[in-house]
């Protein structure tokens, strides 16, 4: 019998240079996805088609602004703006794609509501967060050749921000990065300092576009909030809660970041305090 030569082994692939790179982060979720899981888990083909049109809707929409899907799973994805092609307003297309997710939202729920048993529907909702900040990307030998994994803060931040959006019951928010490239561009909410990563850092609600953002009605809010945080900072609680009273009546309130502020500044007024108040809110311990 012929011996049958053996191949030689593969060398390893060697380790590109880590490239360094200033992007965008966008992650988006699909809100409160184990409670809809549950809810429709006689219906699993409503679950598929709900997943699969937002998701696949989402990703659109990310590619149709230049984006990259980073990561992609059934509760979610992870978008970068600036990797692998050069953007020069890698931040400004993030928050036009998270726009555009929104928009889908009414069309593609009212889609999945015709699939819906009588009385089991509920509408789906993204929670998005997005920040800026430098990355490397680096081959680790995990995926295709050619792609590099991304590891910085902002990929990580950007999870977090997501996880704000639901707390706080908004859309989208974003880290202070990605604000500072947006200030004059898009319709921006000052929403709270919170500690996100290793320090405190202020976060802001992405409320709309340039149109938007020039709104009386929105400059009125938007400088409403700005002077409840002022009051709520230097540990003015009484005066604070009356102009969030105030604040509640303007046109484009959201009512759940209204009450959360009530909730945290009834809170704030029956402890002992223990430190002096830095205007960042640390939940009791439980």
């Amino acid at each position: 019998m012929t011996a049958r030569a053996v191949p030689a082994a593969k060398p390893a692939r060697p380790l590109r240079q880590t490239e360094a790179r200033e992007i965008t982060a966008l992650v988006c979720e699909i809100r409160e996805i184990d409670q809809i899981t549950q809810l429709w888990q006689n219906e699993p083909h409503l679950l598929r088609e709900a997943i699969t049109k937002l998701l696949g809707a989402a990703t659109d929409i990310v590619r149709a602004h230049f984006g990259t899907i980073e990561f992609a799973s059934p509760r979610g994805l992870t978008a970068v703006f600036n990797y692998p092609r050069d953007q020069m307003d890698h931040a400004e297309h993030a928050a036009e794609a998270a726009l555009a997710m929104l928009a889908q939202l009414d069309p593609l729920n009212a889609e999945l509501e015709k699939l819906a048993a009588p009385g089991t529907f509920t509408a789906l909702n993204f929670s998005i967060g997005i920040e800026s900040g430098p990355v490397h990307a680096i081959d680790i030998g995990l995926k295709p050749r050619g792609e590099y994994s991304l590891i910085g803060p902002a990929m990580s931040l950007s999870h977090e921000l997501s996880a704000c959006a639901q707390m706080y019951g908004l859309a989208v928010v974003v880290g202070p990065a990605a604000h500072e490239y947006w200030l004059r561009k898009f319709a921006l909410l000052e929403l709270d300092i919170t500690r996100i990563g290793t320090a405190a850092k202020p976060i802001f609600a992405l409320s709309g576009n340039a149109l938007q953002r020039a709104n009386p009605r929105f400059k009125a809010l938007q400088e409403g909030f700005c002077a409840f945080h002022g009051l709520y900072r230097k540990g003015h609680f009484d005066a604070a809660l009356a102009l969030l009273e105030q604040c509640e009546r303007l046109p484009g309130a959201n009512a759940s970041v209204v009450e959360l502020f009530a909730q945290r500044i009834a809170f704030l007024k029956s402890r002992a305090p223990t430190a002096p108040w830095d205007g960042v809110f640390r939940a009791p311990i439980k």
